[in-house]
């Protein structure tokens, strides 16, 4: 069966109590009255992050308010959905989200990459040094390679990472919705009597509002929101691309760099804008 950012228990996590779990994004609330999901508990920090918005954009799908549904914000925040509940909302976001299988692959180019030189898994990690920079030797601070093998949870916080983040790398190379870099500020909003904000708050703080209703069946819109439904947009054949008319939750899933994942049992190979790399199919 296909990887599945939606069905598949991926997500590293810390809990209220300290113990580390794996759920999938349907596991955001669940134990939440007796040992709540405090924190993703991924080894790298831009991990954390950019998964965290990854979360905040699913559920801005699952639930896209408008700013007049202020009330029911409200009352999901007081008691979060189950996890059942989540399931049902995200179904027909399923069939979109798949790591591994066959196209179209979430957060992956669209076309066929084949014809693309092996790159290293460790170029998806936005710090990696580029080509010239290898080229040259000049990767003085930050050497290349260091990662040889991914498995398909690391994988998936990787690229998502890369696609949310991604800095600027040269011609061919796009940079990132959020400037280049992982920064982002979210609210991080703390019940009464808490020390700590659960991840289920964090995340359903910063979803986002709709103006109007033309966003609101957002699943019958897939092929607008997740940019790997369709054929890939080139930049360098003039195209110019703007936020008009375009949903608002396209910021959450935008793709500026052409990558594609090849998996195999045991090791996996990751084709790029020119190149492949490597990932461990078993956790």
């Amino acid at each position: 069966m296909p990887f599945n950012l939606l069905a598949d228990p991926w997500l590293e996590v810390r809990r209220l109590s300290g113990k580390k779990d794996y759920i999938s994004p349907c596991g955001l609330t669940d134990q939440f009255a007796t040992d709540p999901v405090m924190a993703l508990d991924f080894p790298r920090v831009d991990w954390n992050a950019a998964v965290s918005e990854f979360l905040i954009g699913l559920t801005f799908l699952a639930f896209p308010f408008l700013k007049r549904e202020a009330g029911a914000w409200a009352e999901y925040f007081e008691t979060p959905p189950t996890s059942a509940q989540l399931q049902e909302k995200w179904c027909p976001f399923l069939p979109s989200l798949n790591l591994d299988g066959e196209v179209p692959l979430a957060f992956q180019d669209f076309d066929p990459l084949e014809a693309q030189l092996p790159k290293p898994v460790s170029s998806l990690l936005i710090e990696a040094p580029g080509e010239n920079t290898e080229k040259n030797n000049t990767d003085l601070f930050v050497k290349r390679g260091g990662v040889t093998a991914l498995c398909q949870p690391y994988a998936a916080a990787a690229l998502i990472t890369l696609q949310t983040y991604a800095p600027s790398g040269g011609a061919g190379h796009r940079t990132s919705l959020r400037g280049g870099g992982p920064l982002t500020t979210l609210i991080a909003p703390l019940r009464l009597g808490q020390k700590m904000t659960r991840l289920w708050d964090k995340v359903w703080a910063n979803i986002p509002y709709l103006e109007n209703h033309d966003e609101k069946d957002l699943a019958a819109i897939q092929a607008q929101i997740f940019p790997w439904l369709q054929p890939t947009i080139l930049s360098n054949k003039g195209v110019s691309i703007s936020s008009d008319g375009r949903p608002l939750a396209l910021a959450f899933f935008a793709c500026p760099r052409r990558i594609r994942l090849v998996f195999t049992e045991g090791e996996c190979s990751l084709t790029g804008q020119k190149g492949l790399g490597s990932v461990d199919k078993g956790r």
